[in-house]
């Protein structure tokens, strides 16, 4: 069974324990991952985290029940996990804009997060992206630089790291980094991740030789990643208005066309961006993803 199907089949399982406390390891070990692999993985296939997604497919399941039944609002409340009538409904109206109670008034249920089909979701994507990774061992490395605090949800991380980036850039923050080691070689590092809420920070700075005496209240952050095995993929070559996007779509195609057949399994270490030389072509961008590795 490829990487799709153990993720659908914690899918369905899913929906079948809709009513019952779920956690990430119970999940995971549906799957036959690792924890932290299956959170990156089911967040890369669906473009949300497991529970985020759980959450979601709670309160459109109850939108239905409200229709379909005459069950007290509570009852039904309760039923999905939430603990009481208030949290239900600040829930519910942030996704269907109503309150319980108006909803059921209108008679209709319309579906607003129906269960994911990995299948479909596969049928319909684009691939184009070799993927063909070099894998490498690579050493600690210290790392000095900028943070942002993000998230995987809702894609709020593809606008905040944009963002990011072009501050960093626009106010030469990068220079104001000291005892460079490689000064042509930036570095994108996401570190800190919270496979519950899928929150995590993203670092963008230079490697050091070692930890520097940062003064009190330095925007500065200084981070150790630990040696690991990664395997290294090189983005298409594209003019420089397409390199956000391509960046985008080869860590989509990372995770939906590699990881699921490659045998290997995220390592739960910090992934790398690295920028170097070639990401200076405005004719011909490029860099490279590292995603640290272990065998399935």
């Amino acid at each position: 069974m490829n990487g799709i199907a153990r993720v659908q089949q914690t899918i369905e399982y899913i929906e079948d324990h809709l009513t019952s406390e779920l956690e990430l390891a119970e999940l995971a070990a549906v799957a036959c991952y690792s924890a932290y692999h299956f959170h990156r993985l089911f967040q890369m296939l669906t473009g949300m985290t497991v529970m985020n997604y759980i959450r979601n497919r709670r309160l459109d399941r109850a939108a239905c029940e409200l229709i379909r039944t005459k069950d007290n609002i509570l009852d039904i409340a309760l039923e999905y996990g939430f603990g009481s009538h208030e949290t239900f409904t600040r829930a519910f109206k942030r996704v269907f804009q109503t309150t319980p109670g108006a909803y059921r008034k209108q008679g209709k249920h319309v579906p607003i997060y129906p269960r994911v089909n990995l299948q479909e979701l596969q049928a319909h994507s684009r691939g184009g992206i070799e993927m063909t990774p070099t894998i490498l061992n690579k050493p600690e490395i210290k790392v000095l630089g900028y943070l942002v605090r993000t998230s995987l949800n809702d894609n709020q991380s593809q606008q905040d790291i944009q963002a990011f980036w072009q501050r960093y850039l626009q106010e030469g923050l990068g220079q104001t980094i000291p005892s460079k080691l490689h000064p042509d070689t930036e570095l994108g590092i996401i570190v800190d991740n919270d496979c519950e809420t899928g929150d995590f920070s993203y670092l963008i700075g230079y490697e050091v030789a070692e930890e520097p005496q940062l003064a009190e209240g330095s925007e500065l952050t200084y981070r150790t990643v630990p040696a690991a095995t990664y395997a290294v993929f090189t983005t298409p070559a594209v003019p420089a208005e397409q390199f956000s996007k391509s960046i985008q779509e080869t860590w989509g195609a990372i995770f939906r066309d590699w990881f699921p057949t490659s045998g290997y399994e995220h390592a739960a270490t910090p992934e790398l961006e690295l920028y170097d030389s070639r990401s200076s072509n405005p004719e011909a961008k490029q860099m490279d993803i590292c995603i640290p590795i272990q065998k399935s």
